[in-house]
């Protein structure tokens, strides 16, 4: 018929053989379009069944598609019906995965929402998965989000309860991260609790700890906070203590040399003092006025000469 010229569109053709008795179903007026090379690819296929009015939902199409082995697995499926612009959202996408059966578990959805490069963020999949109705409470959320491999961290997985508006007090934060198992004793949750920045002074620390029941008692309490401090080093101490001649524990301080004239000499044998002299008679009295106010009683009746 075309040789002669009587039919010049696919619609007359297929009208035609229709008419005829030529085409009784779906598959054989497919072939039969692939056989006299009138359609080449999906789109094409997948418009002139529309077209002709064979096929009227996505269902139908797909599982013809399938059918005549034109789409052997998800992406091809997913990517076609985004193609044919049949599926313009991730819900759409999701219930029409679900509808057909190709996904059944979350893991499912998650592993092909990522594959088809849908999903990028973890607040995208969450955001995503509490929109279709997936994911209802928290301990869901976080144990999924565990068992895909999101979260790894308490620190990540607060930040991220935190960033998706999950928790906002620290009294849900600790009841959450102690119910899913993550905080056992009171030194972990106080650790955690100031690294991720929720405790910045002893006063809401305590408050805190009280609040939600882990310190009942002042000891307990007490023996938690108090911290073994370092003595500071006192700058009352001199270099060289204990400088008296018959002192038990003197010790002479070595000698820097003279600092002033020649004609400086060291007493001795009636001769007059030296500046130098004097100078060391004055730091010795200041030395000792300094130590006896460091100086236990005791320590003072074995400094009086």
């Amino acid at each position: 018929m075309q040789t002669v010229g009587l039919i010049h569109t696919l619609e007359q053709c297929l009208n035609r053989m229709q008419t005829v008795g030529l085409i009784h179903t779906l598959e054989q007026c497919l072939n039969r379009m692939q056989t006299m090379v009138l359609i080449h690819t999906l789109e094409q296929c997948r418009n002139r069944m529309q077209t002709v009015g064979l096929i009227h939902t996505l269902e139908q199409c797909r599982n013809r598609m399938q059918t005549v082995g034109l789409i052997h697995t998800l992406e091809q499926c997913l990517n076609r019906m985004q193609t044919m612009g049949l599926i313009h959202t991730l819900e759409q996408c999701l219930n029409r995965m679900q509808t057909m059966g190709l996904i059944h578990t979350l893991e499912q959805c998650l592993n092909r929402m990522q594959t088809v490069g849908l999903i990028h963020t973890l607040e995208q999949c969450l955001n995503r998965m509490q929109t279709v109705g997936l994911i209802h409470t928290l301990e869901q959320c976080l144990n999924r989000m565990q068992t895909v491999g999101l979260i790894h961290t308490l620190e990540q997985c607060l930040n991220r309860m935190q960033t998706m508006g999950l928790i906002h007090t620290l009294e849900q934060c600790l009841n959450r991260m102690q119910t899913v198992g993550l905080i056992h004793t009171l030194e972990q949750c106080l650790n955690r609790m100031q690294t991720v920045g929720l405790i910045r002074t002893l006063e809401q620390c305590l408050n805190r700890m009280q609040t939600v029941g882990l310190i009942h008692t002042l000891e307990q309490c007490r023996n938690r906070m108090s911290r073994p401090a370092a003595p500071a080093p006192s700058k009352l101490l001199p270099l060289y203590p204990f400088r008296r001649r018959g002192h038990i524990n003197y010790r002479a301080e070595p000698n820097r040399g003279c600092q002033h004239a020649a004609s400086c000499t060291p007493g001795g044998g009636g001769a007059p003092s030296s500046p130098c002299e004097d100078e060391e008679e004055e730091e010795e009295e200041e030395e000792e006025e300094r130590k006896l106010a460091l100086c236990s009683p005791a320590c003072e009746e074995r400094l009086e000469p």
